[in-house]
């Protein structure tokens, strides 16, 4: 391990609202070419501290948010003699989601959306960045419950899967076209402003909704790729 802990770097990114949001042990290379790797760290955020820092350090740039976590996640990388790798690179591509639920046993499932369902934040939260460690860090203890059942487990009405006016979310999966074309119009305005009304109608983590200056930005951000 070089100069830095994994303590020390869970209050760094607190400080920038930012999250440690787990960490697993693994060397084999089979999860996305992390080959080499024998700690990895997963990033994300969940709650207005991430928006909150973000709006304050935010620069006119090309995909600004993308690159602010990049500030931040690339130097606790080097100081630990690791590398930091995020979803935008490749291909090819992170699987995040794999990772993720490596990282956070027990505390996140695939919802009927796609997205990772979270037993605390709901589906208002994400992943955004990893770090490859060398070495065999010790790792946090888990947290407590991860042997309940919840979220999509208990939920019987799935309403997320009711909510969206063009059922973009359905058995064959996820329809983006029709989604950004209705977030487009005049109709999707209450999407562009406030946020997917799919991820609005899960009741689990509303507490950690985005605010609706973060809604319409991620909402922008999808109209422009």
């Amino acid at each position: 391990m070089g100069c830095i802990d994994i303590g020390q770097i869970a209050r760094r990114l607190a400080a920038e609202g930012l999250k440690l949001r787990g960490a697993f042990h693994d060397g084999g290379g089979h999860d996305g070419g992390l080959a080499g790797a024998r700690t990895i760290l997963v990033i994300g955020n969940a709650g207005p501290a991430f928006w909150q820092a973000f709006s304050r350090h935010r620069r006119e740039e090309d995909n600004p948010m993308d690159r602010w976590v990049r500030r931040i996640v690339d130097p606790l990388a080097a100081e630990c003699g690791g590398r930091a790798r995020y979803p935008s690179d490749g291909p090819p591509y992170l699987p995040m989601q794999k990772l993720a639920l490596r990282a956070e046993p027990g505390q996140a499932m695939p919802s009927p959306i796609g997205l990772l369902m979270h037993r605390r934040y709901g589906l208002w939260h994400a992943y955004r960045a990893v770090i490859e460690c060398p070495g065999h860090w010790p790792l946090p203890d888990p947290p407590a419950g991860d042997a309940e059942m919840f979220g999509c487990d208990v939920c019987a009405d799935r309403p997320c899967l009711h909510a969206c006016p063009v059922r973009a979310f359905g058995a064959d999966g996820y329809d983006v076209a029709a989604c950004r074309g209705h977030v487009a119009s005049k109709k999707g305005r209450p999407c562009l402003a406030g946020g997917c009304l799919c991820r609005h109608a899960c009741p689990v983590g509303q507490d950690y909704a985005y605010p609706p200056g973060q809604a319409h930005f991620h909402m922008q951000s999808f109209l422009g790729r």
